[in-house]
């Protein structure tokens, strides 16, 4: 189940969820719905019960983290019920959220996860939370499989969420991998330096600045590092724009932010 926090909903049916959930809640509203909710948290000790009293099935993750899914599409009331009556077993600073498990039958689920500022810190991270399955090429690259799509709030939600992990000259490519159930990839890779590529989109693309000379020569200055490895990287992906006999060089241009600059110049 995605646990991506910015969930659409789209309340669209009418159906039941377990009795003690719902108890002595009248079709006119005149319960209170938050001395249900009190009362059944008080009975309930542990979240295996809380998510089978509201017709759940349980997946317990890691730790505290859990997802509470396959629950028919509630309608506004008892959504607003589910979810005050699980907050409870996702104290802070556990992130807690919901979304759409399947469209047909339209069913939800609700989540405890590791906060955003502990766990995504890592594209692994994002993936986890996004329900896809990682692997890693290589310190720099790696694909993001197998993530399911509800409605587009997802694709754009993982999507922007995994760009920060896949700095230039890396380059962040997605596809679809089925139609029944929806599912999307993503994958960071390498990006060739081919020939239709100019100079000029090639410093562009690492967000650096160029400025050019007679006799061919350039530097593309100011390039901001994003992580250890994209020195080597930039050095790697601008080399095919400085051929034999010109002087290839690079060098720093601070720490912070840490910025390097690469030249091509005519031999002296």
């Amino acid at each position: 189940m995605n646990t991506t926090k910015n969930w659409q909903r789209s309340i669209v049916g009418v159906v039941a969820v377990a009795a003690a959930l719902l108890a002595g809640c009248s079709d006119d509203g005149g319960s209170d719905t938050s001395d249900t909710t009190a009362d059944t948290t008080a009975q309930t000790a542990t979240i295996v019960e809380a998510c089978m009293s509201v017709g759940g099935t349980l997946t317990q993750l890691s730790g505290e983290t859990w997802d509470c899914g396959e629950i028919p599409e509630p309608n506004e009331v008892e959504y607003t019920q589910i979810t005050d009556f699980l907050a409870p077993f996702c104290p802070e600073p556990m992130g807690y959220s919901n979304g759409f498990t399947s469209t047909e039958p339209p069913t939800m689920g609700w989540s405890c996860w590791v906060a955003e500022e502990e766990a995504a810190a890592t594209a692994e991270g994002v993936c986890a939370q996004a329900d896809g399955a990682f692997e890693a090429f290589s310190d720099l690259e790696w694909t993001c499989r197998d993530v399911t799509m509800v409605d587009d709030s997802t694709y754009g939600n993982v999507d922007e969420a995994l760009l920060p992990y896949c700095p230039p000259p890396l380059g962040l490519t997605n596809g679809q991998l089925s139609s029944e159930p929806l599912q999307y990839g993503w994958s960071c890779s390498v990006m060739t330096l081919t020939d239709d590529i100019t100079l000029a989109q090639a410093c562009e693309f690492i967000a650096g600045t160029l400025e050019t000379s007679d006799g061919g020569a350039w530097r593309c200055t100011d390039v901001p590092l994003a992580n250890d490895g994209s020195y080597s990287l930039v050095q790697d992906f601008l080399a095919p724009r400085c051929q034999p006999p010109m002087e290839y060089t690079s060098g720093s241009l601070g720490d912070n932010p840490p910025l390097a600059g690469w030249s091509c110049s005519v031999p002296a």
